[in-house]
């Protein structure tokens, strides 16, 4: 069985349309053994205004690209397994979606995305936000947003990465095996991290 490694397009595009919050839980005391968990209280209700921006933003066509993506990884990932010849039946892409759809159905994302809007903004702000994302410009924004956002990340990669490992060895000269002479740690850029040798006797 191949080993799996995606980067899921839908998990990608929940975390893209909502940054979860997150709540730091009180330590129980130390003396004090700890209380059984209560039950989770349940989660308001998301606005009319809420659930209208959520479907603006996370549009079901954004949702269907997302799931084609991640099944198209999915499917590669048995298609490309070196050394191996698989069969699979025709409709193995038709199951491999089905299964992909059920991980995070359209409606859930709306959901998830909604209570996290409310949860951010007030009443009147989401009102606010649905009128400008359904303007004119806003809708413009929403087009051409992602692929902004992809130059500046394909840009940004270009100009970062060729330059690591002339940091790594910048860094390098700043540190030290410990006492016994292990190796440096390697580099994940090009190598081990160059140590200075012992000085002889």
């Amino acid at each position: 069985m191949p080993q799996i490694r995606l980067f899921p397009a839908a998990a990608l595009l929940s975390l893209a349309l909502a940054q979860p919050a997150r709540a730091a839980d009180p330590a129980p005391a130390p003396a004090k053994p700890a209380a059984p968990a209560a039950a989770p209280a349940p989660a308001a209700k998301p606005s009319p205004a809420a659930m209208d921006l959520a479907r603006t933003l996370a549009t079901q066509e954004t949702w269907k690209r997302g799931m084609d993506g991640l099944t198209q990884s999915l499917v590669g990932q048995f298609r490309g397994h070196p050394g191996s010849e698989l069969s699979m039946p025709k409709d193995f892409q038709a199951k491999a979606r089905t299964e992909v759809e059920a991980l995070l159905p359209y409606e859930d994302l709306v959901n998830i995305h909604a209570r996290q809007l409310s949860a951010a903004y007030s009443e009147q702000e989401l009102k606010d936000l649905v009128a400008f994302y359904k303007s004119p410009l806003g809708q413009k924004a929403l087009k051409a947003m992602p692929e902004v956002q992809e130059k500046v990340a394909m840009e940004t990669q270009q100009r970062i990465e060729p330059k690591l490992p002339q940091v790594m060895q910048k860094l390098a000269k700043d540190v030290k095996p410990p006492a016994g002479g292990a190796k440096a740690p390697a580099s994940p850029h090009g190598g081990a991290a160059p140590a200075k040798p012992a000085p002889k006797k």
